[in-house]
């Protein structure tokens, strides 16, 4: 267990003073910190004064700079793994300042942007760009296959992956459990596009964790859980029981089903509070009558064509981006990213930019774009002519949990 921290409460997450993460670090209000992805404790979490590391065996240190050259492609004897499996994922064997070391390759798109450098004494460093990357192995296997399952760890996803003759969508987080819903988040249209998701955690308490946080990105009834017959994970009981063994689990995985029944005596909590006040709309009477505008309802506003329905649902999105500085998704199927963008610049110079600028400058249209749409608040669906309706879901689900609209 890692060591107690001095008294305080929780106060909020940040980025690290050491590694990469950009939300990995609790801090306390005591003045300290404490690292869920390199595991390392701040006395002075606001100075960057490192305490100590937790006491787990394996030591993790960060380390920037470019890429390592492709190792050897090896049978991984110790770990049940052949060359051609090791190949498959780009998971090689070289050398860093002159030390052998193991190299999972990551990517982002079509090319290699980051290292996951293991040493001899089971220490983890970082090569190149590991902020945003894709899940590892994930270039091998296109969107929308039948079963996804991810791993905490390159080696127990290539040991599943050898154990389906490396047939099957695996994949890996990079940065074991307390990373899983980080880069899952990162990389969530691709993960929701596969007809079910197999969790393959570690059978321990930060991968049981990383279950609960998970399952929340994901469409209900979309998500199994592997378990591992009384085994920590997949390569300790491949090396034990066989590939049998493990392929037996992954087909026996339990579907989530979250805890959701609950007794009314046990609600009190929950509904002593009344109930928080809505947004303010630009209309003051629909505003009167709904008392605003909360979150968690949806509004359907239908009429006759050409009566004004997209004019006014654009109002309120305008004034809800504008007066009360909420983000703003826009997914307007029936109309280009264009005329979505003239659609809020024309609110803002209160002329129909769409038709004609006739009067407004190059100067004035951009300012008027800056203020409303060019503030990093607003994100559009560019959809480029018709789409399915699983598709239309995930990029909803995208816009509201990634992005926070």
């Amino acid at each position: 267990m890692p060591p107690k921290l001095p008294e305080g409460d929780f106060v909020e997450h940040r980025a690290c003073l050491k590694c990469d993460s950009t939300d990995g670090m609790a801090y306390y209000s005591s003045g300290t910190g404490y690292c869920y992805v390199c595991e390392t404790y701040f006395a002075n979490a606001d100075g960057g004064e490192e305490c100590s590391n937790s006491s787990n065996n394996s030591t993790k240190r960060k380390s920037k700079g470019e890429l390592l050259e492709t190792g050897d492609y090896r049978k991984l004897t110790s770990r049940g793994l052949s060359a051609e499996t090791c190949r498959k994922f780009d998971y090689s064997v070289g050398r860093d300042n002159g030390k052998p070391v193991q190299i999972a390759t990551y990517r982002k798109g079509k090319g290699k942007v980051a290292q996951h450098i293991r040493s001899k004494d089971k220490g983890f460093s970082w090569k190149g760009k590991a902020k945003i990357l894709e899940l590892f192995g994930q270039h091998l296997w296109a969107k929308g296959g039948k079963r996804l399952v991810i791993t905490e760890g390159e080696i127990d996803c290539m040991t599943i992956s050898e154990c389906q003759d490396n047939k099957w969508a695996v994949v890996s987080v990079p940065n074991g459990a307390q990373s899983a819903h980080k880069y899952i988040l990162q990389n969530l249209e691709y993960v929701e596009s596969f007809g079910s998701v197999v969790l393959a955690f570690d059978d321990d308490k930060e991968g049981q964790k990383a279950v609960e946080k998970c399952v929340t990105l994901l469409s209900v009834g979309k998500v199994k859980v592997m378990s591992y017959d009384g085994f920590k994970d997949a390569n300790e009981l491949y090396l034990e029981r066989g590939r049998a063994a493990v392929i037996s689990c992954i087909y026996n995985a339990d579907e989530y089903r979250p805890d959701g029944i609950v007794n009314g005596a046990d609600i009190w909590d929950r509904i002593k509070n009344p109930p928080k006040p809505g947004l303010s709309l630009p209309y003051p009477v629909l505003s009167k009558q709904q008392m605003g505008i909360r979150g968690g309802e949806l509004w359907m506003f239908t009429a006759g064509s050409g009566i004004g329905k997209s004019t006014v649902v654009n109002e309120i999105g305008y004034d809800l981006l504008m007066r009360h500085g909420v983000k703003l998704g826009i997914m307007a199927l029936e109309e280009s990213v264009r005329d979505s963008a003239d659609r809020y610049i024309g609110i803002q110079l209160n002329k129909r930019v769409g038709l004609t600028r006739q009067g407004i400058s190059q100067d004035q249209y951009k300012k008027a774009w800056k203020t409303s749409l060019g503030n990093g608040k607003v994100w559009l669906f560019d959809h480029w002519g018709s789409t399915d309706i699983d598709n239309l879901m995930a990029k909803l689900r995208y816009m509201l949990v990634g992005l926070g609209v």
